[in-house]
């Protein structure tokens, strides 16, 4: 999806996509951004909401957008929301691998 859509969170579902997630964790040891990570969440977008109880700001969550473009290169791997009180978290996903947060990136925003 392109642009943050309304989602109402269901705690029914968001406990059974939470336990998709221990399935996924506990079945592989490692896991890709592009092959495990983004299609996983773009899935389930209930479990995605959920990553909102990280900021006290959103009370509501209601929005929720998956590889929305940021600026040049860049996208925004998973971004949720509280659309009335206009409180956003943006969520990056890198590979799930021993090293993968300190390989160097090429990628750079223009000037």
């Amino acid at each position: 999806m392109k642009r943050p859509v309304p989602h109402t969170l269901d705690p029914a579902d968001a406990r059974s996509q939470w336990a998709d997630l221990a399935a996924l964790l506990a079945a592989k040891a490692r896991l890709s951004e592009r092959t495990d990570g983004l299609p996983f969440f773009r899935s389930r977008p209930d479990l995605s909401l959920l990553f909102s109880h990280y900021i006290p700001a959103i009370r509501m969550p209601d929005r929720v957008a998956t590889e929305l473009p940021l600026s040049g290169d860049f996208r925004i791997d998973l971004l949720v929301g509280d659309h009335a009180n206009g409180k956003y978290l943006l969520v990056e996903f890198e590979d799930g691998t021993a090293t993968s947060v300190f390989t160097p990136c090429l990628r750079a925003a223009p000037a």
